[in-house]
Order: structure tokens, then sequence, then C-alpha cells
């Protein structure tokens, strides 16, 4: 006879996740002083100031017991005793008994939405925004940055990234050092390299010769290397 497995109830997740992190006296300092420092600009963890004890955050806790109840998530999550378990089962590849990476070659619109997670849609997107990963997160108050990073992804992303960090620089915000363009050797699409082609006809005839070079060549048509100009080059070819 078949087990079904126990059931789970997304509004009372304390029962599960007793993982538990203590850090260092110094990273407890740190944490006191400037806690975004160590957390970033996310609420994924809680903390406990008297044990030096990290936890996940409430939030975070719901979040992976719906992924569990989508069956989206190993369900072994729930009783993880340790971070370094928790890390185990994220690194897995996503699945039924897996974690939380895409496989290698699989990219964020490659993935399916099922109709169970359009159902649970709405409750996702308030658990994200609540963890901080939706909207925008500025701090108008900064003024200078030592650098600047942007993260890869498909040309008309990345276009709207490079776009919002020229708008910012505007502001004006000054970066001290560098700004980098972080992409992978993921071989850009059809649709994308048309799109490029399309938008190399508004640089300065000196500027093409690094992108037709790309094209001609379809092992170097790569998002790395299709954003691998310094970000002022790469602007022209966006205007």
């Amino acid at each position: 006879m078949k087990v079904s497995p126990e059931p789970i109830l997304s509004n009372s997740p304390e029962s599960y996740f007793t993982a538990k992190y203590t850090v260092s006296v110094t990273t407890s300092k740190v944490i006191e002083l400037s806690p975004s420092l160590i957390f970033g600009a996310y609420n994924l963890f809680s903390y406990d100031c008297s044990t030096r004890e990290m936890g996940l955050s409430r939030t975070f806790k719901k979040l992976l017991t719906l992924l569990v109840e989508l069956e989206q998530i190993d369900r072994q999550v729930l009783k993880a005793t340790s971070f370094e378990k928790l890390n185990e089962i994220f690194q897995k590849f996503q699945g039924l008994n897996g974690g939380l990476l895409r496989e290698a070659g699989v990219e964020r619109w490659h993935l399916k939405d099922f109709s169970i997670h359009q159902k649970h849609r709405e409750k996702m997107e308030s658990l994200f925004q609540k963890l901080g990963f939706r909207g925008v997160c500025e701090n108008t108050a900064v003024k200078k940055l030592n650098h600047c990073i942007l993260f890869g992804a498909d040309v008309w992303s990345m276009e709207n990234r490079i776009l919002k960090t020229l708008e910012i620089l505007k502001n004006p915000v000054e970066i001290k050092d560098k700004i980098f363009l972080l992409g992978s050797n993921r071989q850009l699409g059809k649709d994308e390299s048309a799109y490029l082609k399309k938008k190399i006809n508004t640089l300065a005839t000196k500027d093409t010769s690094k992108w037709q070079n790309f094209f001609k060549q379809k092992q170097l048509l790569t998002e790395a290397n299709a954003f691998s100009s310094d970000i002022e080059q790469f602007a022209k070819l966006i205007f």
C-alpha cells in the first residue's frame, strides 16, 4: 500500500526548518553595526543577537513550504537541521527531489509555467515581494560607489539594465572604479542576434568592426562577448 507523505500546513511553517547557524563574534559585531553588509537587501534570514544565531526568516520558510507542497523541491528541506544540509539541497537541480538550481543550459525563459504555478502565482509573488526580490531597491543617499555589476540576461533585459544604470549615473552617482558586465557563454538566440544586427547601424562606422566580427563567427556570438565592450560603447548600440 502506498503511503502518502505527511500533510504540510503552509500557514504554520514554524514546526519545520529548525536549522540554525552561529556566527562568529566578529561577524556579530558587523551585523550590529550594519546588518545589510551580511544579509544584503533581502529578508531571507532571521537573527538573534543574544545567541548570535541565524535562522531562516518566516517568509522564506513559507516560500520553501509552498515549493514542497507543489513538489518543486526536495521535501527533506523541511527537516534539515543545519545550514550545510539546506545548502546541499538548494544546490541540486530543480524538481521533486531537487533544489533551486536550473540545469546547465536551461535559461529562465525555457522553464515551463504550469497551471499549478499560475494558480499560486499571487501568493508566490507576495512572498517574493516580502523577501525583497520584487520591485526597485534604491538608496538615494549613496553618491559614490566603488564598483557596479550588471548581470547578463537576454539582450532585451540587458539593454534595460544598462539604460537603468545610465539613468542612475546621471543623478549623479559616481563609480570610482569599473562597471562589470557579467555575461555567460550562452549562445545568443536568432531573435537576439537579429535585434543586435538592427541596432548596430546606430554605431559610428569605426565602432562596428568588433560587433561585425561576432556576427561572422557564430562561436563568438555569446552573451559574454556581446556585452564585453565598455558600457559607453554599448550605450551607443542601444540608443
